[in-house]
């Protein structure tokens, strides 16, 4: 923390403030060896790869720098501040009452809204356009509604079952198949544990309920969203994409939502406009709405293999946790993350730190298995 300081407040091995090459700025320097830091850190105190994926997120994004990047290091410097504060602390009832409190004021705030009540967070106009602008409590569209409550609904099993049918209620308020899909795991798990075999005629029923909510409920049209990886699957084979590096973290809003300096009009979202048959429909491109396909595109083979090795190393060691609630909201955030951005929405990137915090305390434990 030392040499971060004095790299900050002083030019270092001849390093000077806001040079020609943005590589040399010092706001780029100090976030380097921030990282760098934390991710020494957190490889040997709490997790490896988690360490090695920071480190490594470094090196691939100090090669491509521009503004997005920097704000996407900045990002990964406050989640690793949260990531060892919380994992230190070692209390779980903390990280519990913050997913619990979220979920709630999510819900007190879109009945407000339903109601006309909202006098603090109102659907954004500027959504209308994406039909968004429908109730969508403190997150920004429906489909992070969606995906906050999958999220959170692992934690209201055991001593907070009241909340089962907030989050019900939630998930039906946002009209999104994404988030609906993301919470499978937490049914099967709890209604195999709640009822036993009885969980297969439960299966059986939520499935029903599910096909039933997409036919009759919301009918989503992915066919661009298809499109969009289409087309990502055909240019990664162009010589500018590093399949193994990739291009850093933020470029990919850089490159897919670029826009026209003379028109102001996004050039990828109008080709998958055409392709996916909805010429005219806005089309959003500053994110993949796939966390894999926008990983291998910035981090490349070589991230995507960090993460994988991540998710090994939980299951090598997730047979004795004490409590599966973590597991469930990483799968909840697993499953979302195909078909969206969870991790690219601040308020759902600190949930997942929380959960992560979570869940390697938990793994650490030799306690028996325990919900309390």
């Amino acid at each position: 923390m030392l040499t971060i300081v004095l790299t900050w407040r002083s030019p270092f091995l001849g390093v000077v403030y806001l040079t020609e090459d943005i590589r040399f700025n010092m706001n780029f320097v100090f976030m380097y060896f921030a990282i760098l830091s934390f991710g020494l850190y957190i490889a040997m105190d709490i997790n490896l790869w988690i360490g090695l994926f920071l480190c490594y997120a470094l090196f691939s994004t100090s090669r491509h720098e521009s503004s997005e990047t920097g704000a996407a290091l900045l990002s990964l410097i406050f989640a690793s501040m949260i990531l060892v504060v919380f994992y230190n602390t070692h209390n779980k009832n903390v990280v519990i009452t913050a997913f619990a409190l979220f979920a709630v004021a999510n819900f007190v705030l879109i009945i407000a809204q339903l109601l006309d009540l909202d006098l603090l967070i109102k659907p954004r106009d500027h959504m209308k356009h994406l039909d968004h602008q429908i109730r969508m409590g403190i997150v920004d569209n429906r489909n992070s509604l969606s995906a906050a409550f999958a999220i959170c609904f692992p934690v209201f099993w055991h001593r907070l079952k009241w909340g089962i049918p907030i989050v019900i209620l939630g998930l039906i308020f946002a009209k999104t198949v994404g988030g609906v899909i993301a919470t499978i795991p937490t049914f099967a798990y709890f209604g195999y544990y709640y009822f036993g075999k009885k969980v297969i005629i439960f299966a059986l029923i939520l499935l029903l309920a599910l096909i039933a909510y997409l036919k009759f409920v919301d009918r989503p049209d992915y066919k661009w969203r298809w499109e969009t990886w289409k087309l990502y699957a055909e240019l990664r084979q162009k010589s500018f994409h590093n399949k193994w590096f990739g291009l850093g973290l933020g470029k990919w809003k850089e490159v897919y939502g670029f826009r026209h300096p003379e028109t102001n009009r996004c050039i990828a979202c109008d080709l998958i406009a055409i392709r996916s048959g909805q010429r005219g429909s806005p089309i959003y491109m500053k994110q993949a709405h796939s966390e894999p396909v926008q990983l291998d595109f910035e981090m490349g083979y070589t991230g995507v293999g960090l993460v994988i090795g991540y998710l090994i190393s939980i299951l090598t060691r997730v047979r004795n946790i004490r409590d599966p609630r973590p597991v469930l909201i990483l799968l909840a955030f697993i499953i979302n993350s195909m078909v969206y951005f969870p991790l690219h929405i601040p308020i759902l990137g600190i949930l997942f730190i929380l959960a992560v915090s979570w869940l390697e305390n938990e793994l650490t434990s030799n306690n028996a298995y325990s919900f309390s």
